[in-house]
């Protein structure tokens, strides 16, 4: 088995470094950062976080089975005594049950929620094309064994293409609890998925709950120069109030 990273696009790292510059100065000598990673893929976020902590707790969720296969590979190869890494077959959501996942020509971009009409003549490569409609099991971050213990993570870090305020819904009770130091969330600033939410709508969830918007990390712009996409990083009511936030 490889120790390579998988062969695929890297996970971009400005967004990760800032959410572990916050929440590592509260860290001890030898704590270990704790990780909720939602849409883990192939293991991008995963080597990240190994290229960038020594000492982490990752709990990983990936629905489609074929990257899951792979995260799990690559999990493997990472797990040590200073990382604790568990992976799980599953979408993350509102609720618990099952759900219809799309895996796409490019397992990157699959995802609960279909590209939007004329996504594909846009993308003329194919990317967003679907290949293949799976069932899969749904859960909601709510009902995790660390959340019901009433555990606080450092990180809860989501990437779901557009899916993403439905995983802020199926955490609010933690995120209510401050169970959460810090929130990396991917957003998008115009169409790409059916129903998608935008930053604006994650900006508005997060600010009812009472977490604070730090800055946008990892951007991008469509062809036409207009902000497509990028990272959000918010910080709970005590980790904001420990960094002196106004």
């Amino acid at each position: 088995m490889s120790n390579s990273k998988p062969d695929l696009h890297d996970w971009p790292e400005e967004g990760i470094r800032a959410a572990i510059s916050f929440v590592g100065k509260q860290l001890t000598a030898g704590e270990k950062l704790s990780v909720v990673d939602v849409g883990g893929h192939r293991g991008e976020t995963l080597g990240a976080f190994a290229k960038n902590v020594k000492h982490f707790s990752y709990r990983s969720f990936e629905p489609n089975p074929a990257s899951y296969e792979a995260l799990k590979q690559y999990a493997d190869t990472l797990r040590s005594a200073n990382r604790d890494i568990d992976v799980y077959n599953s979408a993350v959501g509102a609720e618990d049950g099952r759900i219809e996942f799309h895996v796409t020509n490019a397992t990157a971009v699959a995802g609960v929620l279909k590209p939007i009409h004329g996504l594909s003549e846009r993308v003329s490569t194919g990317d967003h094309e679907i290949a293949q409609t799976i069932d899969c099991e749904l859960c909601k971050i709510d009902s995790l064994d660390v959340i019901q213990n009433g555990d606080i993570t450092d990180l809860l870090k989501i990437d779901t293409e557009g899916y993403d305020l439905e995983v802020m819904k199926g955490a609010k009770k933690a995120l209510q609890n401050g169970q959460f130091k810090a929130v990396l969330s991917e957003v998008f600033f115009v169409p790409y998925r059916q129903d998608q939410a935008f930053f604006w709508d994650l900006a508005t969830f997060m600010k009812h709950i009472g977490y604070h918007f730090v800055n946008l990390y990892d951007c991008r712009d469509t062809t036409q120069g207009r902000l497509y996409t990028g990272n959000g990083l918010w910080l709970s009511p005590q980790l904001a109030t420990d960094s002196n936030f106004l």
